[in-house]
């Protein structure tokens, strides 16, 4: 198969060119609907700020807790506002109606000792500071190592998990509610115990790995599965 290719006369080919460009230029300002309609621009409108703290002041609490110490409703709000140890040998109380407000991401990390001691009329209440719904998820307290926790009477709200107990600690949970949440507790602990307790509103209510967990006269309510073991 032969294929024949025949060349134009150039000369042509710039003339046209040379009468092109002024004549785009005429029409741009003449009938600027013409190019505009070819031109896609996008629109962009400025993202609401989601990240927007409840509290802006309060209590902070430190990264790291160096010593004993005892919160009470006065001091309201005590604000979590990032990854905050409570190392060994090192107890926190939380006594009758203080308010815990956590930053999105922020989780209480607990190697020494956690207390939280509120009545049926006056709980603990342990919450997400953010106001917009889509950033309340924070990472919930985590009992680490030999870490000791009792709850009483307290409210845990959007913490995913809730409550983590990891191998040997020693984490009795009373009396307490727990919700709004992707997770209620996480235990590999046999020494992590629900008692009279309520997990509600959460995907899943419980999960534990290698050990049966321990529940007492507890109520679980969640979307997926209450008890799922490993």
């Amino acid at each position: 198969v032969t294929s024949t290719y025949m060349s134009q006369p150039t000369t042509t080919l710039i003339v046209i060119t040379l009468l092109a460009f002024p004549l785009a230029v005429w029409l741009e300002r003449s009938e600027p609907s013409l190019w505009q309609e070819r031109l896609f621009l996008p629109s962009f409108t400025q993202e609401e700020n989601l990240h927007t703290p409840a509290h802006s002041k309060g209590t902070f609490l430190p990264p790291r807790i160096s010593e004993n110490i005892t919160f009470t409703a006065n001091q309201n709000p005590i604000i979590l506002a990032r990854s905050v140890v409570i190392p060994p040998g090192v107890t926190v109380t939380l006594e009758a109606g203080a308010h815990l407000f956590a930053h999105e991401f922020s989780q209480l990390v607990v190697e020494g000792s956690l207390a939280t001691n509120g009545t049926q009329a006056n709980p603990v209440k342990i919450t997400s500071n953010e106001e917009h719904g889509a950033n309340r998820n924070w990472n919930g307290i985590i009992f680490k190592g030999t870490g000791q926790g009792t709850f009483n009477h307290t409210t845990i709200r959007y913490g995913s998990p809730a409550i983590t107990c990891e191998p040997q600690s020693i984490v009795k949970i009373m009396n307490t509610i727990i919700e709004q949440s992707d997770l209620g507790l996480y235990t590999e602990s046999e020494t992590c115990v629900l008692e009279n307790s309520l997990i509600q509103y959460v995907t899943d209510g419980i999960i534990s790995r290698g050990i049966s967990p321990i529940i007492r006269e507890s109520t679980i309510n969640a979307k997926k599965e209450d008890i799922q073991s490993f």
